[in-house]
């Protein structure tokens, strides 16, 4: 059985997110995919563990393979978090990410794909979760950004309505002062 395993922070899940678990999933019959950041709560991770548990599967339910989902705890330590990726992840055929960090740290126990070799040129779009939670905050068409069902579950449970009145406002300012998209989420999952 192959077995591809992946972790994003899904703040929110976005058609980069579903593109690749969708690409993921075709090439493996079992996904662990790793939910980052599980306890923050902050501008950058305004939805709850809880929230992102339910979009994903909304959104896995779909999927050709099976996806395990698991929560991912930030140690602080690279080497510690690789220890505990390792053991929550056990064997894999693939790890998928196209953070160097994460890279360098899992390389010694698994094969390393990147995002880009799995998802066709013609998918590829220059979206991150920055982007789509200044849209949110900023009264742009978010809903274009992430997939339907995921911005029908956004609307349906009031989460965009908290979202706005707890991380609205440091979200626009963080955009204000960053000129764009993080560093970080740039490493991750954003292509284009």
């Amino acid at each position: 059985m192959t077995t591809l395993g992946l972790i994003c922070r899904f703040q929110p899940l976005h058609l980069i997110h579903a593109r690749l678990l969708t690409a993921a999933s075709q090439r493996a019959e079992r996904l662990k995919v790793g939910i980052g950041s599980p306890a923050r709560s902050d501008a950058r991770n305004p939805f709850s563990l809880a929230e992102r548990l339910q979009m994903l599967e909304e959104f896995c339910a779909d999927l050709p393979s099976e996806a395990e989902l698991i929560p991912v705890p930030d140690l602080g330590h690279g080497p510690r978090w690789a220890a505990q990726v390792e053991r929550l992840f056990g064997p894999l055929d693939r790890f998928v990410s196209a953070n160097g960090y994460v890279r360098r740290l899992l390389e010694p126990t698994y094969r390393l794909t990147h995002p880009l070799e799995l998802i066709p040129p013609s998918e590829r779009a220059p979206i991150g979760g920055a982007e789509v939670r200044y849209a949110m905050a900023s009264g742009q068409d978010w809903a274009g950004l992430v997939p339907p069902r995921v911005a029908a579950l956004l609307i349906h449970e009031g989460w965009i309505d908290r979202f706005l009145s707890e991380h609205g406002l440091a979200v626009l300012q963080d955009h204000a002062g960053a000129k764009g998209a993080h560093r970080e989420e740039s490493d991750h999952v954003r292509m284009g």
